[in-house]
């Protein structure tokens, strides 16, 4: 048996690590992983901000790279339109230039829901996108140049990943146990279950899945004290949790970012049963 290499750029990351111990399973495929930063043993070192290290990609040869890195902190990136751009627009640059008019592999990104102006929600995956924050921008401007270069190409857009080891949801439990007041905001969105995302990989690695732009989530158009609250009352917490409006947060926020997901599959979970699965 032919085994597909599937080399993935960041690796070391919150859901790069989870595809990459997920996939590692499979026995069809060879994977490669890489950090830039944060070292975990088994991953080769990759430093996309690096034009020679783009060479590393040329010399595994994969026939699938899943880009899983970048930069979203959104206190910071909001502070700099060049620092959104270095760091998540100009590495997705370079590899174009890497493989233009070349053999190319099959590239699977990982995007945002950020890539929309977030005023109305439920947006589809053709929808206008007009994003409002350097985060967004940093993001569409890959989008774009990827479209350009690679016709092999999938475009996962998603938001609010879901997960035992998502800083929010650590940071929602470990509150809720301790029972402090905390704050959460109004806003719109659809959480995903890192579950969903896994899911629609595996499938377009598998060839069942042939969308170029795909909108992956939980199903749900949730606010974050909506999940505050169904946490709470799974684990019996008595936490006062108080509602604030999503623009007095130190983060930048958007009063509905929520996809409308087109990708459907028997194996996904909706959010709610997601988080009521983590908890007990």
């Amino acid at each position: 048996m032919i085994k597909k290499k599937v080399l993935i750029i960041g690796a070391s990351g919150f859901l790069g690590n989870y595809l990459f111990k997920n996939l590692k399973i499979e026995s069809n495929l060879e994977l490669v992983g890489s950090y830039k930063d944060n070292f975990k043993k088994g991953l080769i070192h990759f430093d996309y901000n690096s034009d020679s290290d783009f060479d590393k990609i040329k010399e595994i040869s994969p026939d699938y790279i899943i880009w899983a890195a970048g930069f979203k902190d959104l206190r910071k990136t909001e502070l700099s339109l060049s620092l959104s751009l270095s760091e998540n627009y100009l590495p997705i640059k370079k590899l174009g230039d890497k493989f233009i008019l070349k053999i190319e592999p099959k590239v699977i990104y990982i995007s945002t829901d950020y890539v929309f102006e977030g005023s109305s929600g439920n947006y589809s995956v053709d929808d206008n996108k007009n994003p409002k924050s350097y985060y967004g921008k940093s993001k569409l401007k890959a989008e774009e140049h990827l479209k350009k270069v690679f016709t092999n190409l999938h475009i996962i857009r998603t938001g609010g990943i879901i997960a035992k080891d998502s800083n929010f949801f650590n940071w929602l439990i470990k509150s809720l146990i301790l029972e402090k007041e905390i704050v959460l905001y109004n806003n719109f969105f659809t959480p995903t279950p890192i579950v969903n995302i896994f899911n629609a990989i595996r499938d377009i690695i598998g060839n069942k899945l042939d969308d170029k732009v795909i909108h992956v989530n939980g199903n749900e158009k949730m606010r974050r004290i909506d999940i505050g609250q169904l946490a709470a009352k799974i684990i019996n917490s008595r936490t006062k949790i108080i509602e604030r409006p999503f623009d007095e947060a130190s983060i930048k926020f958007f009063k509905d970012l929520s996809l409308k997901s087109s990708y459907n599959s028997k194996k996904n979970i909706n959010c709610s049963d997601f988080i009521y699965k983590l908890l007990k």
